[in-house]
């Protein structure tokens, strides 16, 4: 008699164990795990573990050092509510890491001497940005022995910004948003990286990744809260968006590339009042539109502690605003806004990930708003070092 010993299949692996398998990876992991075959990847999907075309919120201040609870990662479905959270390592050789933002899949952040890096968590993959030192007016000071960095002068101030061990939360609060203009990944050596940083007086500079060097410093206005990359527009030409506290809107040529000067064009000028101005926000839409997120304080008796969230239009070739009904301006799409780089997603589907550190230590915070249909949703707690 013959036996036919029963073939298993990686594919028939039950759920509980595979939920139980990938509560213990990684995000690459666990990436790599849904990969295998349809059926994990159905698995996956299922249990919460996020594609990596997925956005990231980070906070300001985040970081780790050693020593520390490694950071999680969590993730949420708009829809179903779900949260899972996975274990994100440090790059390695970095001792300390404090998240700026996200920008094109890529996390941003300042290591331990508070020079910016770009860190992609699902392929490990690091990107170091020139130190800031090439800044225009940071300087290192140095101890006796003319070695070892303990602190950062900046400007016209004789006031040591950072002394050790915390010389690497100058990145914490220096750095106001950082944005690419492509995947680096992707970009074949053209993505451009716009950083807006400094303390009581913003600057704006630019870059291109993996070769050269932070291109003359520009001074703007101190508000500048924002910038936005337009990759949906048909004009071969590449620019970022910027906006301030006054409203004015700018677009930031790139073909005179990170080592001239970026041509500068205002579309729409400041506004007559902007006072109860709380933030504005650049968002780009999946139909090509351009959004001015503009959030409020609410005027009146008892209102002082409530936010108004108003949505317009930006027409870049007729240079206008253009306010919209918040019922029908998002078309079904939820909307984040934030430090880091706004996204416009269905929320049929929309998902995205929160990195969760609760040793972080801020002494204020401000709040990324999710908002659908016009209407603020849910609030999470940005911090933010000032």
């Amino acid at each position: 008699m013959a036996y036919h010993r029963a073939r298993s299949s990686w594919s028939e692996l039950p759920w509980d164990l595979l939920d139980c398998i990938l509560q213990h990876l990684e995000l690459p992991e666990a990436l790599a795990v849904a990969s295998v075959c349809a059926p994990w990847r159905y698995a996956a999907g299922v249990l919460g573990v996020p594609r990596s075309g997925t956005p990231w919120l980070v906070s300001q201040s985040l970081g780790i050092s050693p020593g520390e609870k490694a950071p999680g990662s969590e993730f949420r479905n708009l829809v179903l509510g779900a949260s899972k959270t996975y274990t994100v390592s440090l790059p390695q050789r970095r001792h300390h890491l404090a998240l700026c933002g996200a920008s094109q899949g890529w996390l941003i952040g300042s290591d331990e001497l508070s020079d910016l890096l770009l860190y992609n968590p699902f392929t490990f993959a690091v990107i170091p940005l020139p130190p800031i030192t090439d800044l225009g007016g940071v300087r290192a000071v140095y101890d006796h022995d003319g070695l070892t960095i303990v602190g950062y002068d900046y400007g016209n101030s004789d006031e040591l910004l950072c002394r050790p061990p915390n010389k690497h939360a100058l990145g914490c609060r220096f750095y106001e948003k950082v944005a690419l203009s492509c995947d680096p990944s992707r970009g074949g050596g053209d993505c451009i990286a716009m950083a807006i940083y400094g303390i009581n007086q913003r600057r704006l500079l630019m870059l291109k990744v993996g070769g050269g060097q932070w291109m003359a410093p520009l001074q703007i206005d101190q508000e500048e809260v924002g910038v936005r990359q337009d990759n949906e527009s048909p004009d071969p030409q590449k620019r970022f968006y910027s906006v301030t506290m006054y409203g004015v809107v700018a677009t930031w040529d790139l073909d005179t590339g990170p080592a001239q000067e970026p041509e500068k064009h205002v579309i729409i000028n400041a506004e007559a009042t902007y006072r109860g101005i709380l933030a504005r926000f650049l968002v780009s839409t999946p139909w090509g539109g351009l959004l001015q997120i503009r959030v409020k304080r609410r005027t009146g008796r008892y209102r002082s502690s409530q936010i108004k969230v108003e949505v317009l239009e930006v027409d870049v070739e007729e240079r206008t605003l253009v306010k919209l009904s918040r019922a029908t301006a998002f078309r079904e799409h939820a909307v984040f806004v934030g430090l880091n780089e706004s996204a416009c997603l269905d929320a049929k589907v929309a998902s995205f990930n929160i990195f969760t550190h609760h040793s972080a230590k801020v002494r204020s915070s401000i709040h990324s708003w999710v908002l659908a249909g016009g209407m603020p949703i849910q609030t999470f707690p940005i911090p933010r070092l000032v």
